[in-house]
């Protein structure tokens, strides 16, 4: 308060200091002037909004009308706007005109009927300043609509002219063009230094408008003519001499020819120079359209797998011919780099093709990971007292039972992230740095020249400026102290272009856009969804990961590959999808950990005796890869860990209460009627009525080897040969590895299979 009525003090001691009208000025009226006009309200005395529109190459008549379109649209919205502001009318417009395509190769139209209609349109724009942007090559026709506008800015490296080209017009196509091209420039442009760009013959003079002083240029052959109409002191050697090559102007001719008015290398420093907010540099992806509007809700904590979901509503919206998205944003906590991704993915939008435009709507809070989906957005919209930033969770870490302030290093990334989103969006970075620096200062000044509009400074930048002998900035307001994280609300965040617009709800948005409510759809959770939502419950994957252990167990110790396998397959497909929506990046890992963990069992049942490093092994890699698998991210404070901690004695659990149902099925299972039948069996075990093994099957001298003792002459791992007298027969032991050479007894013979034990 102080600082702005300092301000505003050294305002009205400006303004009425010396007026010798007003000899006595008392305090009282001064502070009277404070209260009423506070810090940077008199600095600037008219706000500059404005709108970029790329122009397309080559200008057809669809896309002089989408240009049309686009900025009819965006006068009519700002002067609705304008005349609902208190002081309304005295804001100006400015429509920049980038006719220069992305790629900065020639912008070239043969089209002259598209050109002119589009150079019409620009003409007759009323109280709408129009910049022509070139930072490329520009000919053609594509001329034409770029001599409408009211001022030119070229980068050094952008050309203008050459309107003929090599195209061969009849004369009366010339003359046609040429009178055009005189009607459209009539009051704006020099005549002669345009006309040269369709006349290669003609030679241009320099010389002295007589009325008011100014430079002027002429065609050396209406020199007599132009000397009756008030041009002096006319210069005897041309400034543009006769050729074609002539016809072609780079950006110091067009500036010394009063053609362009600024030379400007970018649309940051084009905005810059006309005072125009970081909102203008996002163009309107609509581009005319009628809106087709979407609205999607983003709930709970912001994961990869949340990320993954709303990509695909969106891209459901979009394949229904969606052109307009409206974010509801409520969510908090979560994976900030997953937040980032998503924001890119919001930006991308705006380059498909058609393009699609996002507006983020913030109706009560938007901290961490809201704050990046807000800045991805082509628009950010907030209810009255919503409130934007607030990284608590990000700065802050737990101790116990208490919260402490992290080391700034372990939010670096994440400031450096929000910062450069911030950048690639056209607000200030300086901003988003505030929101996870508590040091940092900033300040809200306006330049003594140039374009006066307010810009954001540090502290430390302002200082110095005071210190130099020339200082730049005037009218300094403090925007974020020492000592605190800065967060916004929603009249701030409008005041420092963050939030584009504050309304009192919902429906006020739709009406800001012109959306019916009714047509406005609502994208929400699918079928799949909702399943994938069932599967994740706590409870669900209990059971998942205990029926999927006991048929793997299962699978295992019966012969043959049948439904128990298959059930155990699904079971665990089902687990790992479903909680792929949370996990999102852990997935892969913990699939593949969990398939070395199956591999390592299988390694010690059937490969290596006992029950030793790969059995452990494995088995731990199980149960990680089960709880792995429902992380969002990495646990970092004391609550995460115990919440991991509590998951893998869940599956502990889970794995124990499987391994007992598992014995107790096998054991049962061949006793049960019916159920018994469930399992696949070999041909061999099958007589041919399919109901089990017929003695016939068994080979008589089979049948005489129950009890009989041999030696293993391989390892049994469980299978091997066995050593019966003088001949070696195929044999499966029961229970551990039996060395070679150790003595086995035949204790069951099922159809060819011998089953044998250590004796």
């Amino acid at each position: 308060m102080f600082a702005m009525t300092r301000t505003a003090l050294r305002t009205a001691r400006f303004h009425f200091g010396r007026s010798r009208k007003i000899p006595l000025l008392g305090w009282g009226t001064w502070f009277l002037i404070a209260a009423l006009f506070p810090a940077g309200a008199c600095a600037q005395e008219e706000a500059v909004e404005g709108l970029f529109v790329t122009v397309p190459n080559p200008i057809t008549s669809e896309a002089s009308n989408r240009v049309k379109e686009i900025t009819n649209r965006a006068i009519n919205k700002f002067k609705s706007e304008d005349a609902k502001a208190p002081g309304g009318g005295r804001k100006t417009f400015t429509i920049v005109l980038d006719f220069s395509p992305s790629n900065n190769g020639p912008s070239s139209t043969p089209d002259f009927g598209a050109c002119y209609e589009l150079a019409k349109h620009l003409q007759r724009l009323q109280d709408v300043n129009t910049v022509a942007f070139l930072h490329g090559e520009v000919t053609r026709h594509t001329v034409l609509p770029v001599v409408a506008c009211r001022q030119i800015v070229m980068s050094s490296e952008a050309k203008i002219g050459d309107v003929l080209g090599d195209a061969a017009n009849a004369q009366d196509d010339v003359d046609l063009e040429r009178d055009t091209y005189k009607r459209i420039i009539k009051d704006r442009r020099c005549p002669a230094v345009v006309l040269k760009m369709l006349d290669p013959d003609m030679v241009v003079l320099k010389a002295k408008n007589l009325k008011d002083g100014g430079e002027w240029f002429i065609d050396q052959r209406l020199k007599d003519e132009e000397q009756k109409n008030g041009i002096g002191a006319i210069e005897p050697e041309p400034v543009v001499p006769r050729g074609k090559g002539t016809t072609l102007y780079t950006a110091k001719e067009a500036r010394d020819l009063g053609l362009c008015q600024r030379i400007k290398e970018s649309r940051q420093e084009v905005a810059a120079a006309y005072g125009l907010p970081p909102t203008s540099l996002r163009e309107d992806p609509l581009m005319g359209r009628t809106p087709v509007a979407w609205r999607i809700d983003v709930n709970g904590v912001f994961t990869q797998g949340l990320a993954e979901t709303l990509e695909r509503r969106i891209r459901r919206a979009v394949g229904q011919n969606a052109n307009l998205i409206i974010l509801q944003i409520s969510c908090a906590g979560g994976d900030t780099q997953a937040a980032r991704e998503f924001a890119e993915f919001l930006r991308g939008l705006s380059k498909d093709d058609p393009p699609v435009m996002t507006i983020a709507y913030i109706p009560d809070k938007a901290p961490d990971t809201a704050t990046f989906v807000a800045l991805g957005c082509n628009a950010i919209v907030m209810k009255k007292d919503a409130v934007l930033g607030d990284f608590s969770s990000v700065v802050h870490e737990r101790q116990g039972n208490k919260l402490v302030d992290a080391q700034p290093g372990k939010y670096q990334s994440t400031r450096d992230s929000l910062k450069g989103l911030a950048e690639a969006q056209g607000y200030s970075g300086l901003l988003a740095e505030a929101m996870l620096d508590r040091d940092l200062v900033l300040y809200q000044v306006v330049p003594r020249k140039g374009a006066r509009k307010w810009q954001l400074v540090t502290e430390q930048d302002l200082k110095a400026d005071k210190a130099s002998a020339d200082p730049q900035w005037t009218n300094e307001l403090l925007v974020k102290p020492a000592g605190e994280f800065l967060t916004l609300k929603s009249d701030k965040a409008k005041e420092l272009e963050l939030a584009q617009y504050e309304v009192d709800g919902l429906p006020a948005l739709y009406e800001l856009y012109g959306l019916n409510p009714s047509q406005v759809r609502t994208s929400g959770p699918d079928w799949l969804e909702q399943f994938a939502d069932f599967l994740v419950h706590p409870l669900t994957s209990f059971f998942l990961v205990m029926i999927g252990i006991v048929c793997l167990i299962l699978e295992l110790k019966l012969s043959g590959v049948g439904l128990p396998g298959v059930i155990s397959a699904v079971c665990f497909i089902l687990f790992f999808w479903s909680h792929s929506h949370v996990a999102g990046q852990f997935t892969i890992l913990a699939i593949l950990l969990f398939i070395l963990g199956l591999v390592l069992i299988g390694l010690e049942v059937f490969v290596l005796p006992g029950f030793g490093v790969a059995g452990i092994s494995g088995t731990v890699l199980v149960i990680a890869s089960l709880a792995l698998v429902t992380l969002d991210k990495k646990p970092e404070t004391t609550q995460e860990w115990f919440s991991l901690g509590r998951t893998l004695a869940t599956f502990s659990l889970s794995l124990l209460a499987a391994i007992i149902a598992a014995m107790t099925v096998a054991w049962y299972l061949p006793y049960i009627p019916y159920l018994n039948r469930v399992m696949m069996k070999s041909e061999d075990e099958l007589d041919d009525s399919g109901e089990g093994p017929s003695p016939d099957l068994i080979q008589p001298h089979l049948a005489a080897l129950l009890g009989a003792i041999g030696v293993a002459a391989t390892p049994l791992r469980p299978a091997g040969k066995v050593k019966f007298g003088d001949e070696y027969l195929d044999v499966v032991a029961e229970g551990s590895f039996v060395q070679p050479g150790i003595r086995v007894q035949v204790i069951e013979i099922e159809g060819n299979r011998v089953v044998v034990k250590e004796v």
